[in-house]
């Protein structure tokens, strides 16, 4: 890219910044102006291009760490689950702006190389050649390089777009834009193709498999998908309903992984991996005592019996908790054991003052563990927690705000997750505000289908949410959720102490029943009186008790 077009570029993203303030004025002239046929017909396909190829040019000419994405909440809670087929075909000039067409789909192709900034920026076409550019959020990671995404976004690459939603930035620059990666189908990527070559069940569980081992699991999920399709026995169909719960079981989506195992157990109700997978996916919602009854339904082996153990310890822990001995030697590495959520003699109960608070139901020694709770749900895999950084300041905004896109993406299929988010502190105190059962929400992992799936966030709530509960140490920003339930004093009566993904929450001092009990939101030791005051006001703290 040339200088000039470098600086033009420039310009164009600072001025669309300095309008982002007036946007939603700006959209309502905007809209009533031009009707949806003519905002399509602004700008050309070659102009299109053209701008996406400058967006490339730009990206690889200065370093860049666009991590940061702004939320959408229309296009966010624009998520459809139907497939294509039942869906009402249209084309982009039905579109209306900023009002998604519910229960449609759109048929379109690429015509130019992908960008990536904050969003996967393609330019495509419907089959009446009316063109747009379409922005793909929480499509890839914020890393991918361009040339991943060439392979993955070929010229002339077929997709069907799902509920389209037509939006209008702050320059006046329409476009279709998505949040929701399952709204986007791939007709013509490698994977589709294969699909549509490999039709039998084996050559399909095969590549799945491949996939699978190379610890490709959403790519694998497709294909056992795809074989569930041609299974023509129930013995393929238990097979391939087991695999896809396994390559949920890898991405901590437990809960959709139980429903294929059962799926499996329906129709042979002792496949022994079936059985195996159902267990561990309630291990993983912490439901020990329905795992534990599975277990024992498995044909008895040295393997089996060590995870049963496994099992009966961490419902022992779950039900009793931990000494602050045992919490020693774990942090030592001296037991080979793992902490487990656990809420001991705490709940949460309304106060005149903070709205609501956490209460002791029995007396509390000193060094007593209160709990053991996760920090928040939102993780990749197993390996990586990314609540958890390397930072300069007590609580990092930058880091604050990735935690708040994780946990926006997180949230689509993550009930339980969406279910604790919804109890937390958002700003504001009212009379019905949400006294949850700990023990419910942090040892019992579970969620009330039909009930708990219907909680709705928006971006904003989300937003609040982190921005009221994040807290900061000497080097790591955490959203960690049964904190954010104590209310703050100067003087704390516990100490968090954090363990692998885990807080563990002691009592400082001997605690009566029925008193409230209090932690610390700032360090003093770390602030004056003046500094620590100026970080209170985020809760809205003005006065240091």
């Amino acid at each position: 890219m040339n200088k000039k077009s470098q600086d033009q570029f420039k310009k164009f993203l600072e001025f669309g910044k300095h309008m982002s303030q007036n946007k939603d004025q700006f959209q309502s002239v905007a809209q009533n102006m031009l009707s949806t046929q003519q905002l399509l017909l602004i700008k050309q396909k070659a102009t299109i291009k053209q701008e996406i190829e400058q967006q490339r040019d730009y990206v690889n000419s200065i370093s860049h760490n666009l991590k940061q994405t702004v939320a959408d909440q229309i296009s966010l809670a624009n998520k459809c689950s139907t497939e294509v087929e039942k869906l009402k075909k249209i084309y982009l000039e039905d579109l209306i702006v900023s009002k998604p067409l519910q229960n449609c789909v759109i048929y379109v192709k690429t015509f130019c190389k992908p960008s990536k900034m904050n969003a996967v920026n393609l330019g495509i076409e419907d089959e009446k050649n009316n063109h747009i550019h379409i922005s793909l959020y929480n499509q890839e990671k914020s890393n991918s390089d361009l040339k991943y995404l060439d392979q993955k976004y070929p010229i002339n690459l077929r997709l069907a777009i799902k509920n389209p939603y037509l939006k209008m930035n702050a320059i006046g620059h329409v476009f279709l834009r998505n949040d929701n990666p399952e709204n986007i189908i791939f007709l013509d990527s490698d994977l589709q193709q294969e699909s549509k070559i490999l039709k039998e069940f084996n050559s399909l569980k095969q590549k799945g498999n491949e996939l699978f081992n190379q610890k490709q699991y959403k790519q694998a999920l497709e294909f056992y998908l795809n074989a569930l399709q041609y299974a023509s026995s129930n013995e393929e169909r238990v097979i391939a309903n087991s695999n896809i719960s396994q390559t949920l079981i890898c991405q901590n989506k437990y809960q959709k992984a139980i429903f294929y195992t059962d799926k499996a157990l329906e129709l042979d109700q002792t496949h022994q991996k079936s059985l195996f997978r159902k267990a561990s996916s309630l291990m993983g919602l912490y439901d020990f005592e329905k795992a534990l009854q599975v277990f024992e339904l498995l044909k008895q082996n040295q393997e089996c019996q060590k995870h049963i153990e496994e099992c009966k310890y961490k419902l022992d822990k779950q039900r009793n908790g931990f000494n602050k001995d045992e919490i020693a030697e774990i942090i030592l590495n001296k037991q080979d054991k793992k902490l487990v959520n656990y809420v001991g003699n705490i709940e949460v109960r309304r106060t005149e003052k903070m709205g609501r608070g956490v209460f002791a139901t029995k007396n509390i020694r000193k060094n007593e563990v209160i709990a053991v709770c996760e920090f928040v749900q939102a993780i990749k895999n197993k390996d990586e927690l990314i609540v958890e950084f390397q930072t300069d300041v007590n609580v990092n905004f930058n880091t604050q705000y990735f935690i708040r896109e994780q946990l926006i993406m997180e949230m689509q299929d993550n009930f339980y997750l969406r279910k604790v988010l919804s109890y937390l502190y958002r700003g504001e105190i009212n009379e019905e505000y949400q006294i949850p059962n700990l023990k419910e929400i942090f040892i019992k992992k579970y969620y009330q289908e039909g009930i708990d799936d219907k909680i709705e966030l928006t971006a904003e709530d989300i937003s609040n949410i982190t921005n009221y509960n994040t807290f900061g140490s000497q080097n790591t920003t955490q959203l960690i959720m049964l904190a954010s339930f104590f209310n703050h004093k100067k003087d704390k009566d516990i100490e968090l102490v954090g363990v692998e993904d885990k807080v563990v929450i002691f009592s400082k001092r001997d605690i009566q029943k029925d008193e409230e009990i209090f932690t610390s939101y700032v360090d003093y030791s770390e602030k004056n009186q003046e500094e620590a005051a100026k970080a209170l006001q985020k809760w809205g703290i003005t006065k240091e008790n």
